[in-house]
């Protein structure tokens, strides 16, 4: 694990891709394949509000190049308000330009590529009693590959080591699940999670 920089972004891009419908692969219900990292990912290592991590395989090659590939990815954010505004004023409106609502009615694109569009333009709205609970929250992604090999705890565990240090007074982190993606709802309970049905979609 080693911090995230924005030579990464691609990879954490990539990967974003393949774990963004429901925990499985968006490579074939998003047309825009960039839309899930754009939202759930890229923001946190753009603004500095936020920060990341990323599991890297070193690559040993004859030239000793040091070479190495991205095999999955955690952001977050120690103040959640801080973070959303700074996206809503600075990452954002690039966005919102080059990504109409108007595009909500194209028939190229799929229903995902409209649930980030919108996204986009209509930030979640965080509901009191989650941010009353932490002001903190992250987004996790692992390639299946790796998945179910303890690296989500050890990513998990390094991010709260670094809102340690950023607030001791820290005492919890959330983050947000597709009802669909039942693995990580298993997965959160197994390290002690609790799971809230908001309603969202």
């Amino acid at each position: 694990l080693r911090e995230a920089t924005e030579e990464d972004k691609p990879s954490i891009s990539r990967i974003s891709l393949l774990t963004s419908d429901g925990g499985a692969s968006a490579e074939h219900s998003l047309t825009i394949k960039e839309l899930s990292s754009l939202v759930w990912a890229l923001p946190y290592i753009s603004l500095p509000t936020g920060f990341g991590y990323v599991l890297v395989r070193r690559i040993d090659d004859r030239e000793g190049s040091g070479k190495e590939e991205v095999l999955g990815y955690i952001v977050a954010t120690s103040d959640t308000l801080k973070f959303r505004e700074a996206a809503d004023t600075i990452f954002e409106p690039p966005l919102r330009e080059k990504y109409p609502l108007e595009l909500m009615g194209s028939p190229e694109l799929m229903a995902l590529d409209k649930f980030f569009i919108d996204r986009i333009h209509h930030p979640i709205a965080y509901p009191k009693h989650i941010l009353d609970f932490s002001p903190a929250h992250f987004h996790i992604a692992i390639l299946p590959e790796l998945q179910r090999k303890g690296w989500g705890r050890k990513m998990i565990a390094k991010v709260a080591e670094r809102l340690q240090s950023i607030d001791p007074t820290m005492h919890g982190i959330w983050n947000g699940i597709d009802p669909k993606n039942g693995p990580s709802i298993i997965f959160y309970a197994k390290i002690g999670g609790k799971y809230y049905n908001s309603g969202e979609d």
